[in-house]
């Protein structure tokens, strides 16, 4: 796929739908599950988002190998940003959880918890769900992703992608 169809595929130019169409697959066989809903009516959409496919029940040999991906932490710090599109600069500004923190928390690192709650809770209040349900047993988390806790405000720090 060349940058230009991706760069109409992100944009609200028709020409991209056939490129969504191919993304969208893309991710979808990675494992990637697409939220939310749109109102055929008028258009407007609610609860978008993203996670990891997660299955109805713990798989029999957990934590043997499965068909659902998992992770280590149960909060998706990273997609919670991008829906934001905000560099970590402006999140560590705006939610006081030091840059270099973020960095770790975005790449599965491990930080104090007050950094973590705080994080959380600062983009808990910029409207995004935090999903996903572990297994205490593995310590594996499934389903983990971000969503639109409610149809956001419309403005720079709250559009849907």
């Amino acid at each position: 796929m060349t940058q230009k169809a991706l760069w109409l595929a992100e944009g609200e130019n028709p020409l991209g739908n056939s490129t969504n169409a191919k993304l969208k697959m893309f991710y979808e066989n990675l494992g990637i599950e697409f939220l939310g809903t749109v109102d055929l009516a008028t258009g407007q959409t609610a609860g978008l988002g993203v996670r990891w496919r997660s299955p109805s029940q713990l798989p029999a040999l957990s934590p043997m190998p499965s068909d659902f991906h998992t992770e280590r932490t149960g909060v998706a710090f990273g997609p919670a940003r991008a829906i934001l599109n905000k560099n970590q600069s402006e999140i560590a500004d705006r939610s006081g959880v030091p840059q270099r923190k973020i960095g770790l928390m975005e790449t599965g690192g491990s930080v104090d918890q007050a950094s973590s709650l705080r994080l959380r809770s600062y983009y808990e209040r910029e409207g995004i769900a935090f999903l996903g349900w572990g297994d205490v047993t593995s310590g594996l988390f499934y389903g983990v992703g971000i969503k639109w806790a409610e149809t956001p405000l419309s403005g720079p720090d709250r559009a849907e992608p």
